[in-house]
């Protein structure tokens, strides 16, 4: 999963050690190993009730055809870009407005 070698690792406890402390660091290593566990525990049981599921429905006949997977991943790209445009649109809507208000700043500070 991650290419960590030992330098690598002997730099992270290092850091670990300073910032956490000698006298808390066993404590947080503990606590830390316990939510990976958990994490890796819900992760491992997800996958396996997707492939439970998947291959139910693969026994079952259910499976969408190729050309449905084409066109929800069409759709999806679809939706993507309109996303994009969303954004795009807020984010010049924002810089307009950002704009205008230091205009008005200024124009204000010139007033007085």
């Amino acid at each position: 999963m991650f290419d960590l070698g030992f330098w690598e690792l002997a730099l992270v406890s290092l850091v670990a050690l300073v910032v956490i402390g000698p006298e808390r660091l066993p404590q947080v290593m503990k606590t830390s190993g316990m939510w990976l566990n958990r994490l890796r525990g819900m992760t491992l049981s997800i996958r396996s009730e997707l492939e439970q599921e998947l291959y139910r429905q693969d026994a079952d006949g259910q499976l969408p055809s190729n050309t449905s997977v084409n066109e929800i991943k069409q759709s999806l790209s679809d939706v993507g870009s309109e996303l994009g445009k969303i954004g795009q649109e807020l984010k010049d809507t924002g810089n307009d407005l950002s704009l205008q208000n230091k205009q008005q700043t200024d124009t204000s500070s010139h007033v007085k």
